[in-house]
């Protein structure tokens, strides 16, 4: 079930500036466009696909790719292309066959279904 909108705003925010002058840098010439894209692309990876790829429990890596391509500088017709490659390998998302809580969390847990 895909999160309403402001929620995912919540979720995923416009990359910022590093905390601390011990963290490594964004790279220069990053326009609004790069980071545009790049919050697209994690909020699409978060409605849309399952957090694994595949019925082994191999996790989704997806959002790790994009972040590394954006920080690297790269454009963002490489971010998109880079996310659309490994996209393709990905599972989609499906709604909880039933609420988890705090009481039934144990039950679920390494049960991807």
């Amino acid at each position: 079930m895909p999160a309403p909108s402001e929620d995912l705003d919540l979720l995923f925010p416009l990359p910022s500036r590093p905390p601390s002058v011990l963290s490594p840098i964004t790279p220069t010439g990053l326009t609004s466009k790069y980071t545009e894209t790049v919050t697209r692309l994690l909020k699409e990876n978060h409605v849309k696909y399952h957090c694994f790829f595949n019925d082994r429990g191999f996790h989704n890596h997806l959002s790790h790719h994009i972040l590394a391509v954006y920080f690297l500088g790269d454009t963002p017709k490489v971010i998109q292309e880079a996310n659309d490659h490994q996209a393709k390998l990905l599972k989609p998302a499906f709604k909880s066959p039933s609420a988890i809580d705090q009481g039934n969390w144990a039950d679920h847990l390494g049960n991807p279904l």
